[in-house]
């Protein structure tokens, strides 16, 4: 009998995996909270319920913690990427993954927001938790279409970002995000025009 196909991260890469969220999580809400300058990676460790060295085998700095993306956004992404039919003109699937990525993670946008704005020494640190998320749709854009049409995937990869970057900075977030979402997706059906060659 052959040898069990793997459909997913075993138990100890899981058990890491919530971990990362935990330790990031109780940053994000301490600081929220209380202040950037007021917590310290002792009180993140506390929080989180892990020891102090547990928490620097995950981040070098309370700073990397908020710059950090969410395990279980970048997790979603991916799903949401593979599962985007071949066939599906690029910019409909990068609208599809993105619209679902914002409302997936309202509630951490919601954070990131007050953060920023309690916080303004913060927007080059929050900015860089999309890092990964950016590259990675890069890279998958890229590889959906030839190779001399790579530069244009990446293009429009970040006209999608930055109108959507654009409409959450015009969400006020004592309301749901659906109406956001709703215009960012009248923006993508009339941006999509300029791309529907991919």
């Amino acid at each position: 009998m052959g040898e069990k196909e793997k459909t997913g991260p075993g138990l100890r890469e899981q058990n890491k995996l919530r971990v990362r969220a935990a330790i990031r999580r109780a940053g994000v809400d301490l600081v929220a909270r209380n202040g950037f300058q007021a917590v310290s990676v002792d009180d993140i460790a506390a929080a989180a319920g892990v020891a102090r060295t547990t928490f620097f085998n995950y981040f070098p700095s309370k700073e990397a913690v908020l710059a950090a993306p969410s395990p279980d956004l970048l997790e979603r992404q991916r799903v949401m990427c593979a599962s985007r039919p071949a066939d599906e003109p690029l910019w409909r699937s990068l609208s599809a993954v993105i619209l679902d990525l914002i409302a997936a993670g309202e509630d951490d946008l919601r954070v990131m927001k007050h953060l920023k704005a309690a916080s303004p020494e913060l927007g080059d640190l929050l900015h860089k938790s999309n890092v990964d998320v950016v590259t990675a749709l890069a890279a998958w854009a890229s590889g959906r279409v030839t190779r001399d049409a790579e530069d244009e995937a990446r293009l429009l990869v970040t006209v999608f970002l930055t109108a959507a970057e654009t409409c959450v900075d015009q969400w006020p977030t004592d309301q749901p995000i659906s109406a956001t979402l709703a215009r960012l997706e009248e923006l993508y059906e009339r941006l999509g025009r300029a791309f529907d060659g991919l």
